[in-house]
């Protein structure tokens, strides 16, 4: 920001156009002038403003922007082109290919306006117009009229800079002007440019992961995945150094070992235990380049303790986002401590967390997590003067009768990022309203992106657009405040104004933002628009409200878009799931218009107008313009599961996942997992979302009936809640026994409540249900219940599960089938075919000619250990239960010494084990509760999941 005010100028000069021979003729410098061609600053006033070019005479010019004052500033150039009105635009010229600056995009630019023939209006195939490495497998979206963006529809771009990009001859014309046969313009012929490189592209962001101090009998692991700056792609160079910093000599056999590696876009190294001597300090050094060429270096020193050392490691995981802290500690214990891996899982933990500026600790802020093991708080709890801190966890471990007592850590380091504020002015970016209403403009939403002391400033100022472009605004009254109200006639109509609105703090930050407003001297509705976003996520549902008062005359009101050729290729009205033309007479009515994202494309800026204007005067209308972008998710990474099959509760399988692409705006990017049996909506948490990419841990069994195959799933999420996702099936297969599984169960749960790992608990929990609530489905194949179109047989033996999703019947287990849903079903007392098993009817069977009601099913027939009976709802015996009441059910009464809701557990012993089970499940899952954090709804639809199925 300036510290005092200063001038800005702008000059044009004439110079002889590429490729022209033609000797200059003098011009005089009144003839081609920027207007305004002078500007003021200060720090007050926005660092924005806007020009144009008259010009009496056409050519090449020379733009230069320079400042005078006490600050100095490098001075802007520009060569641009002047053209008649009244000739024929010149054929457009392909300029340029260059990468975004994180490099997940292409821009392709010409040197004026195109206009396709024979293309998509909105996004194609890019191999239709260009010829590059990997065309065929690129999108090709509309940006502006002279600029396409190039996305890959795989996963990242295979472009490289200095690669060619072909145009294709006969594609792109120049865009179409009134008063010109458009189709004679001749085509851009045959061209090819080199792939530059951004002066902006991104450096690498460099981050290792390492234990500070490890024993002398470990293996060190390095964890480079939450570097950023890859662009998607594999590092064009990694180099690792390694330094003994007690004799500063560098250790050649540990870098040739880490440099012997062949690394991806995930930099990780396992360094094993004899490259390294005891009692000795390293520093490890990485060197990470992009395939922009850009590059970037961090360190870290790991200590090696001496030969007779045991210290567990301590590593803080987690992520810092633009409004809170959230971080887990995660212990383990070296191979040759004197503690077995069986005693460690059952020794208890002390999680003591802190926050320290510089060495002064801070008692006042503390972890709002509910779980010890992790640390979380929002940023808005941060003092506005604290922009570094260090976050430490202590691990105290308690041994022999909690006597003894081994205590480990680990800290990191946060940098607030420097407050940015963020300007809003509520509703329409350009509007035309009348001179002699009033105005109110509001800019109370408008917020900084942490927490400060300071209270926001708000400066309203005016600039004219149109007649005089750049001239101040006449009778204008600067205004200050959140809120402004102008009363009628403050503006002239037939004027285009610029307003703007300069948000600053008692720290120098200040943010601007603008609306363009169109004054008319002619009677229209009065026109508010409700708050909405600027960036929708795609997927997500988009409603635009309007409020229009007309004092209580007919209007008209038309809702129109102001950019279709980024739609794809779809016309308004059919991408609408509401009317796009409405006549109103009541004094104030609501007007939405409501549209799905799925319907557009991530990247270009969608402008959608409300025009209103009174019946008798239709020539004569007001509009308000509502601008907003599409968040597209991150795309392209796979998941990586390890192994493939194993053991319920036994095998410890390991997630990893990778090779996600997404807009550097974006991050940072967030990974969770899941896993469900049979039915997506009933999954369980393996871990809540994270900045790191990988986890571990145990899964329940899966059904016999699919071959015991467990779906994994990896939901990715980046900054704005944009989600994609990657599933990967595993095979785990129940243990054998009862007793085998009451002890792994009890064992693991224990283990997970001294160590406060809740969600370790929760997979346990959620194994063990999955083996108590587990039916005999020996008699019912899962083809049996796919011929049906009903679910897998799950929770009662011999009954396949509800109605597949587009099928309708009887409602919950049944074994009658489904009918697709919007077929004629036919009810109890219809006509039907004389087919005992006809499809027609909803309970499957035909009696004669009529769909006859058939009574209830008992789990496997109660396993001829019992009686398949009926109740009411209120628990009384009844005589029958057909299958469409509802207010009864058949359930089995068991002969003597048999239990369970298919009298298959026989002898009571059993049976009081299977039950002391299940409470002791119900007992530990009350604490584990206790220890989880509740962040969304997904986290309660899962404890939900876990208590049904208790």
């Amino acid at each position: 920001l300036p510290s005092y005010p200063i001038s800005v100028s702008v000059i044009l000069n004439r110079i002889t156009c590429a490729g022209s021979s033609l000797a200059l003729s003098f011009v005089s410098r009144t003839q081609t002038i920027a207007v305004p061609s002078t500007f003021y600053f200060d720090k007050l006033s926005g660092l924005q403003s806007s020009f144009y070019v008259r010009s009496t005479v056409t050519g090449c010019f020379n733009l230069t922007i320079s400042s005078a004052g006490t600050d100095v500033y490098i001075a802007a150039y520009h060569q641009l082109y002047v053209q008649n009105i009244r000739t024929p635009p010149k054929t457009p010229i392909l300029s340029g290919a260059t990468f975004s600056a994180d490099g997940t995009k292409l821009t392709i630019s010409f040197d004026s306006d195109i206009n396709s023939r024979g293309l998509p209006s909105s996004d194609f195939n890019c191999s239709l117009a260009f010829r590059f490495v990997g065309s065929s497998f690129a999108r090709c979206v509309w940006i502006t009229n002279s600029s396409i963006s190039v996305y890959s529809i795989q996963a990242s771009l295979k472009l490289l800079p200095n690669d060619s990009v072909v145009l294709h001859p006969n594609v792109f014309q120049a865009s179409c002007v009134p008063s010109f046969d458009c189709s004679t313009f001749s085509f851009v012929p045959r061209t090819s440019v080199f792939v530059s490189i951004p002066n902006d592209a991104i450096s690498p962001t460099v981050v290792i992961s390492a234990p500070t101090f490890i024993s002398a009998c470990d293996d060190i692991y390095l964890d480079a995945r939450a570097s950023l700056g890859s662009g998607g792609r594999y590092w064009s160079s990694v180099d690792w150094t390694v330094r003994n910093i007690d004799d500063n000599s560098f250790n050649t056999s540990i870098q040739q070992f880490l440099n012997s590696k062949t690394y991806t876009a995930d930099v990780t190294a396992l360094v094993p235990r004899r490259f390294f001597s005891p009692s000795t300090r390293y520093e490890i050094t990485l060197f990470l380049r992009n395939f922009l060429g850009r590059q970037s270096v961090s360190s870290i020193r790991v200590n090696v303790l001496s030969a007779n050392e045991y210290i567990p490691k301590v590593r803080i995981h987690g992520m810092f986002s633009s409004d809170s802290l959230s971080y887990i500690a995660l212990v383990t214990f070296p191979s040759c401590s004197v503690y077995t891996p069986s005693v460690t899982s059952m020794l208890p933990l002390r999680f003591t967390w802190k926050i320290f500026q510089g060495l002064t600790f801070i008692p006042s802020l503390k972890s709002q997590s509910n779980d010890p093991r992790k640390f979380q708080m929002s940023l808005a709890s941060l003092p506005a003067s604290l922009m570094s801190y260090t976050i430490q966890v202590k691990v105290d471990i308690l041994t022999e009768s909690n006597v003894n007592m081994i205590t480990t850590s680990d800290s990191v380091t946060i940098d607030i990022l420097h407050p940015t504020i963020t300007a809003i002015i509520a509703g329409a970016t350009y509007r035309k309203v009348r001179s002699t209403d009033f105005l109110t403009l509001d800019g109370s939403k408008s917020f900084v992106n942490i927490n400060s002391s300071s209270l926001l400033n708000y400066y309203w100022t005016c600039t004219l657009l149109s007649p005089e472009f750049g001239s101040p605004c006449d009778q204008f009254v600067y205004k200050r405040g959140s809120v402004i109200t102008y009363p009628p006639n403050s503006f002239q109509s037939s004027k285009l104004y610029l307003i703007t609105l300069t948000v600053s703090d008692s720290e120098g930050n200040t943010g601007t933002a603008s609306c363009r407003i169109d004054f008319v001297d002619y009677s229209i509705p009065f026109v508010s628009i409700d708050s909405f976003s600027s960036r929708y996520i795609s997927g997500s549902n988009i409603v635009l409200t309007a409020r229009i008062h007309n004092n209580k005359k007919n209007c008209s009101a038309i809702w129109s878009s102001m950019n279709m050729p980024t739609l794809k290729q779809r016309s308004l009205d059919s991408i609408s799931s509401t009317p796009l033309n409405r006549w109103l007479s009541s004094d104030i009515s609501v007007f939405q218009l409501s549209l799905s994202s799925v319907d557009f494309v991530p990247g270009p800026v969608y402008t959608f107008r409300l025009s209103v204007s009174y019946l008798l005067s239709l020539t004569k209308f007001g509009y308000q313009d509502i601008s907003f972008v599409i968040n597209g998710p991150p795309y392209g990474g796979s998941l990586i599961i390890s192994p493939l099959s194993g053991q319920a509760l036994l095998t410890t399988f390991s997630f990893d996942t990778k090779n996600w692409v997404d807009s550097y705006s974006d991050y940072p990017i967030y990974f969770a997992y899941y896993y469900y049996v049979y039915n997506r909506t009933q999954s369980y948490t393996v871990r809540s979302m994270s900045t790191f990419p990988s986890t571990f841990s145990v899964l329940g069994q899966g059904l016999r009936t699919l071959g015991y195959k467990v779906m994994c799933v990896c939901v990715v999420a980046d900054r704005y809640g944009a989600e994609n996702q990657v599933n990967q099936s595993v095979v785990v297969t129940a243990l054998s026994g009862f007793l085998s599984t009451e002890m792994f169960v009890n064992n693991l749960m224990s283990s997970a409540l001294l160590q406060h790992d809740s969600t370790t608990a929760s997979v346990v929990i959620a194994s063990a249900l999955a083996f108590m609530n587990g039916a005999d489905c020996s008699s019912t194949s899962a083809a049996y219940c796919t011929k049906l179109n009903r679910e897998v047989c799950s929770l009662y033996g011999g009954l396949c599960g509800p109605c597949l999703i587009g099928y309708v019947g009887i409602d919950g287990p049944s074994n009658i089938p489904c009918q697709r849903a919007g077929s004629l079903i036919k009810i109890v007392g219809n006509s039907c075919q004389t087919s005992k098993n006809s499809p027609a009817c909803l309970t499957g069977f035909c009696n004669n000619g009529t769909c006859a009601d058939v009574l209830k099913s008992c789990p496997n027939n109660c396993s001829a250990a019992g009686v398949c009976s009926y109740f009411d709802s209120n628990g009384a015996a009844v005589d029958s239960c057909y299958v469409t009441e509802s207010f009864c059910k058949a359930s089995c009464v068991c002969h003597s010494n048999f239990y369970g809701i298919d009298c298959s557990i026989a002898g009571r012993n059993s049976f009081q084990k299977w039950l002391t089970f299940r409470n002791s499940s119900c007992v530990n899952y009350l604490k584990v509760l206790q220890l989880q954090d509740i962040l969304s709804s997904d986290d309660i639809a899962i404890q939900a999941v876990i208590i049904a199925d208790l």
